[in-house]
């Protein structure tokens, strides 16, 4: 006899379980995000991992040239630096944020939100929105995906 009943709970068992498309949630300690610089090296969007303090701290200063402040400090030898700057906005009402990091098996997905203008009445000023943040350290290739959100809508 037929039991549709039974078919139904092995197919929610299944889906309970995940499968293969469950992803694992990656801790991230923000350590400068989001920021906002006046004058940047980055004039397009620029998205980085970073496992060396040498490497960061080129970055980090050359996002931020106004300001040559002391790179925050993180111990490469357990985590690594996940960076990514918007580039050249026209306006200070514009930011981004990184939403989540997940593991997606064969590497890391770093989603984040670029969002901007906040205010439809544009200043005259001028930024370059970045976000940086920690997580442990890993082999994993990181890739990235961004969400464009327009305050003004």
């Amino acid at each position: 006899m037929y039991r549709p009943i039974g078919v139904l709970s092995v197919i929610s068992l299944l889906a309970a379980c995940g499968g293969s498309d469950s992803h694992q949630s990656v801790d991230f300690e923000p350590i400068d995000c989001p920021g906002v610089s006046s004058h940047s090296a980055y004039e397009d969007e620029v998205t980085e991992v970073f496992d060396t303090s040498h490497a960061f701290r080129e970055w980090y200063l050359a996002t931020n040239l106004n300001e040559q402040v002391t790179t925050p400090e993180v111990d490469f030898d357990q985590r690594q630096v996940i960076a990514i700057n918007t580039g050249f906005k026209p306006s200070l009402s514009y930011s981004v944020q990184i939403s989540r990091i997940e593991d997606e098996g064969d590497h890391l997905m770093v989603h984040y939100v670029d969002t901007g203008p906040l205010s439809c009445a544009a200043d005259a000023a001028i930024s370059y929105p970045y976000c940086v943040v920690v997580i442990d350290k890993t082999a994993k290739a990181v890739r990235f995906e961004g969400e464009v959100v327009d305050g003004c809508d």
